[in-house]
């Protein structure tokens, strides 16, 4: 009898030991606090094949709808005091977007302009998340969301798509990962044919 509740009393502790020491080690392996980052953003311009036949002058407007517009992120996960760890930029986000709008329509032809033709866009979602695994270990995600508008003259609106940009990472550099996000997004809106054809209509050019 005595033997057999030694053996249970063992499998016990062996039970034990197995179960919390994952969790001990994690513990120890966690940030203690979640520190705050300041990230730069840039912008590299998509591979354009041709620039467009009739291209004229456009004007680019972009608004921030988010409501803190230095913030681009947090960081979640395994950390202690996670909301310490907010994300901003020392960029203004409108300025970058509205930037990279203008050097790609530049490679396509178009000219910088008041017209008769504006692409008007709200940027209603630009952030990471970057979720800690462990002290060692970290997974970011990026995503950049636009409302864009081509308006022509009485403002009537010759296009409106919402257009968006993802990007993914694992231990990698948030600056690249929310930069490669606003280069999609970018990207996914100017090789967008309906997008140039309606510039076109809205300047008076060749529908």
């Amino acid at each position: 009898m005595l033997s057999y509740t030694a053996r249970n009393l063992e499998r016990g502790v062996l039970l034990w030991l197995l179960v919390t020491a994952p969790l001990v080690n994690s513990c120890w392996d966690l940030p203690k606090e979640a520190a705050p980052e300041t990230v730069s953003l840039t912008f590299t311009p998509a591979e354009i094949a041709k620039p467009v036949k009739g291209a004229g002058t456009v004007a680019v407007m972009v608004n921030d709808l988010r409501a803190d517009p230095q913030k681009v992120g947090n960081v979640t996960g395994g950390v202690l005091h996670a909301g310490k760890g907010v994300i901003t930029t020392r960029c203004e986000v409108k300025e970058v977007v509205g930037e990279a709008v203008e050097a790609e329509l530049k490679e396509l032809g178009f000219a910088d302009g008041a017209t008769g033709a504006t692409v008007a866009i709200d940027v209603t979602q630009f952030d990471l998340q970057h979720v800690v695994v462990s002290s060692d270990d970290y997974q970011s995600q990026a995503k950049l969301l636009m409302h864009a508008e081509v308006r022509g003259a009485g403002e009537k609106i010759f296009y409106s798509q919402l257009v968006s940009g993802e990007s993914y990472s694992s231990n990698g550099s948030d600056e690249q990962t929310l930069s490669l996000a606003l280069d999609r997004a970018v990207a996914n809106l100017v090789t967008d044919p309906k997008f140039i054809k309606a510039i076109l209509t809205a300047e008076g050019g060749p529908s």
